[in-house]
């Protein structure tokens, strides 16, 4: 169970993080690119948090 939070957690975060550098290409103000950064540092916060479950699959 943990091993499957762990996938969903790291496919979440893969798709925020390339939405946010999708939106960073995009931005024309001081908003969009303020929004970008911050799905951008959550898809990496879930990304660095989904490493503990996943090392689950190794041992």
């Amino acid at each position: 169970m943990e091993i499957l939070i762990g996938f969903i957690m790291a496919l979440l975060g893969i798709s925020l993080l390339t939405t946010g550098v999708k939106w960073f290409i995009k931005s024309d103000s001081w908003f969009s690119f303020a929004k970008s950064l911050l799905v951008s540092l959550v898809g990496l916060l879930l990304l660095g948090l989904s490493i503990d479950p996943l090392k689950g699959l190794f041992y």
